[in-house]
Protein backbone atom coordinates (compact mmCIF):
# COMPACT_ATOMS: atom_id res chain seq x y z
CA UNK A 1 0.00 0.00 0.00
CA UNK A 2 1.07 3.48 -1.10
CA UNK A 3 0.34 6.74 0.49
CA UNK A 4 0.15 9.80 -2.00
CA UNK A 5 0.53 13.59 -0.51
CA UNK A 6 0.05 15.81 -2.62
CA UNK A 7 0.46 19.42 -1.70
CA UNK A 8 -1.21 22.81 -3.25
CA UNK A 9 0.79 24.60 -5.75
CA UNK A 10 1.44 28.40 -4.25
CA UNK A 11 -0.74 30.79 -5.21
CA UNK A 12 2.07 32.04 -8.26
CA UNK A 13 1.95 28.86 -9.81
CA UNK A 14 -2.16 28.98 -10.38
CA UNK A 15 -4.27 28.91 -12.27
CA UNK A 16 -2.02 25.21 -13.67
CA UNK A 17 -2.51 25.56 -17.53
CA UNK A 18 -1.12 23.01 -20.76
CA UNK A 19 -1.03 22.50 -23.59
CA UNK A 20 -3.30 20.27 -25.69
CA UNK A 21 -2.96 18.81 -29.01
CA UNK A 22 -5.77 20.49 -31.20
CA UNK A 23 -6.88 22.14 -28.81
CA UNK A 24 -4.85 25.24 -27.28
CA UNK A 25 -3.89 26.50 -24.26
CA UNK A 26 -6.03 24.57 -21.44
CA UNK A 27 -6.77 25.87 -17.97
CA UNK A 28 -8.41 23.35 -15.51
CA UNK A 29 -10.88 24.36 -12.82
CA UNK A 30 -12.42 22.06 -10.25
CA UNK A 31 -16.72 22.84 -9.75
CA UNK A 32 -18.35 21.09 -7.21
CA UNK A 33 -16.48 17.79 -8.03
CA UNK A 34 -16.07 18.36 -11.30
CA UNK A 35 -13.49 19.47 -14.06
CA UNK A 36 -13.83 21.74 -16.62
CA UNK A 37 -12.04 24.54 -18.89
CA UNK A 38 -12.12 28.36 -18.26
CA UNK A 39 -13.85 29.52 -21.20
CA UNK A 40 -12.20 32.99 -21.42
CA UNK A 41 -10.27 35.74 -19.88
CA UNK A 42 -13.06 37.64 -18.30
CA UNK A 43 -13.62 34.52 -15.99
CA UNK A 44 -10.55 34.56 -15.32
CA UNK A 45 -10.26 38.07 -14.24
CA UNK A 46 -13.51 37.17 -11.94
CA UNK A 47 -11.82 34.30 -10.00
CA UNK A 48 -8.82 36.13 -9.05
CA UNK A 49 -9.93 39.83 -8.92
CA UNK A 50 -13.11 39.19 -6.43
CA UNK A 51 -12.04 41.98 -3.70
CA UNK A 52 -14.34 40.29 -1.47
CA UNK A 53 -14.24 36.96 -1.71
CA UNK A 54 -11.92 34.71 0.73
CA UNK A 55 -10.49 31.12 0.37
CA UNK A 56 -9.13 28.88 3.28
CA UNK A 57 -5.80 28.84 1.31
CA UNK A 58 -5.20 32.62 1.92
CA UNK A 59 -3.79 31.89 5.11
CA UNK A 60 -1.03 29.85 3.49
CA UNK A 61 -0.84 33.00 1.08
CA UNK A 62 -0.20 35.07 3.11
CA UNK A 63 2.97 33.94 4.60
CA UNK A 64 4.25 33.00 1.14
CA UNK A 65 3.59 36.64 0.04
CA UNK A 66 5.12 37.63 3.23
CA UNK A 67 8.05 35.32 3.14
CA UNK A 68 8.88 36.85 0.06
CA UNK A 69 7.73 40.43 0.63
CA UNK A 70 10.92 40.22 3.07
CA UNK A 71 13.60 38.72 0.23
CA UNK A 72 13.00 41.24 -2.38
CA UNK A 73 15.61 44.23 -2.50
CA UNK A 74 12.91 46.82 -2.77
CA UNK A 75 9.97 45.88 -1.29
CA UNK A 76 6.53 45.99 -2.93
CA UNK A 77 3.47 43.68 -4.03
CA UNK A 78 2.16 42.68 -7.23
CA UNK A 79 -1.50 43.03 -8.02
CA UNK A 80 -2.50 39.81 -7.67
CA UNK A 81 -0.65 39.86 -4.37
CA UNK A 82 -2.59 42.97 -2.80
CA UNK A 83 -5.75 41.65 -3.93
CA UNK A 84 -5.13 38.50 -2.25
CA UNK A 85 -4.27 40.68 1.41
CA UNK A 86 -7.00 42.57 0.87
CA UNK A 87 -9.78 39.79 0.59
CA UNK A 88 -8.04 38.23 3.80
CA UNK A 89 -8.50 41.36 5.79
CA UNK A 90 -12.27 41.94 4.87
CA UNK A 91 -12.80 38.14 5.62
CA UNK A 92 -10.84 38.89 8.91
CA UNK A 93 -12.89 42.76 9.45
CA UNK A 94 -16.30 40.48 9.72
CA UNK A 95 -14.89 37.16 11.56
CA UNK A 96 -15.59 37.11 15.66
CA UNK A 97 -12.54 35.58 16.23
CA UNK A 98 -10.19 38.13 19.05
CA UNK A 99 -7.29 37.83 17.18
CA UNK A 100 -8.88 38.84 13.95
CA UNK A 101 -8.16 42.53 14.41
CA UNK A 102 -4.64 42.62 15.26
CA UNK A 103 -4.04 40.47 12.41
CA UNK A 104 -5.46 42.89 10.20
CA UNK A 105 -3.52 46.04 12.28
CA UNK A 106 -0.64 43.98 11.78
CA UNK A 107 -0.98 43.46 7.76
CA UNK A 108 -1.52 47.15 7.69
CA UNK A 109 2.04 48.29 9.26
CA UNK A 110 3.25 45.84 6.94
CA UNK A 111 1.68 47.72 4.53
CA UNK A 112 2.43 50.77 5.33
CA UNK A 113 6.30 50.29 5.87
CA UNK A 114 5.87 48.81 2.07
CA UNK A 115 4.98 52.44 1.06
CA UNK A 116 7.32 54.04 3.08
CA UNK A 117 9.99 52.36 1.79
CA UNK A 118 8.75 53.23 -2.17
CA UNK A 119 8.69 56.74 -0.88
CA UNK A 120 12.43 56.33 0.59
CA UNK A 121 12.90 54.68 -2.82
CA UNK A 122 12.01 57.04 -5.17
CA UNK A 123 14.06 59.73 -2.65
CA UNK A 124 17.18 58.10 -3.14
CA UNK A 125 16.46 57.62 -7.04
CA UNK A 126 16.79 61.33 -7.01
CA UNK A 127 19.70 61.76 -4.85
CA UNK A 128 17.42 63.62 -2.11
CA UNK A 129 18.07 61.12 0.37
CA UNK A 130 21.29 58.70 1.82
CA UNK A 131 19.67 54.98 1.84
CA UNK A 132 21.00 53.26 5.20
CA UNK A 133 18.82 50.28 4.90
CA UNK A 134 16.62 50.80 7.91
CA UNK A 135 13.37 50.89 5.83
CA UNK A 136 13.90 47.58 4.41
CA UNK A 137 15.09 45.90 7.40
CA UNK A 138 12.04 47.86 9.52
CA UNK A 139 9.91 45.64 6.66
CA UNK A 140 11.55 42.86 7.09
CA UNK A 141 10.89 42.57 11.41
CA UNK A 142 7.31 43.62 11.01
CA UNK A 143 7.06 40.67 8.69
CA UNK A 144 8.89 38.25 11.00
CA UNK A 145 7.20 39.60 13.83
CA UNK A 146 4.14 38.80 12.32
CA UNK A 147 5.02 35.48 10.92
CA UNK A 148 6.09 34.13 14.34
CA UNK A 149 3.21 35.38 16.18
CA UNK A 150 0.28 34.32 13.48
CA UNK A 151 1.56 31.14 11.75
CA UNK A 152 -0.52 29.05 14.62
CA UNK A 153 -2.91 30.65 13.44
CA UNK A 154 -3.07 28.86 10.55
Amino acid sequence: MYVIKIFESPYWQKPHSFYEQNQGLCIPIRENGNKRRVVDGAEIRRMFFKSDGYYPEYNTHIFSILTELKNKVVPSFSLIEMTIIQGYKNFLRLSSDAQASEIVADLEKIERAVGAYKTISSRIMDGSVINDGSERKNTADLVDGFISRFKIIS
